[in-house]
């Protein structure tokens, strides 16, 4: 897996994140802060029970600058 940065702050992304997915609104879905792009994929693998390629993707989702998730 190629690691992919953050192109936002970590709760920015967390939020998007969490607005994606309502299973990744548990406190312990996703990992704390300054943690790296593929762990953050493996705990979204991991808590949704998907496979890496949709974690993967749901995690890019979530990564864009202008994705569809806007800031509340």
């Amino acid at each position: 897996m190629i690691e992919t940065p953050f192109k936002s702050d970590w709760a920015t992304l967390k939020r998007r994140l969490q607005d994606l997915h309502p299973d990744l609104k548990e406190d312990d879905a996703l990992p704390p802060s300054g943690t790296h792009s593929e762990e953050v994929v493996w705990h979204i693998q991991r808590r949704l029970g998907t496979n890496i390629e949709e974690a993967q993707a749901l995690f890019d989702e979530a990564n864009q600058t202008d994705g569809p998730c806007p800031a509340q």
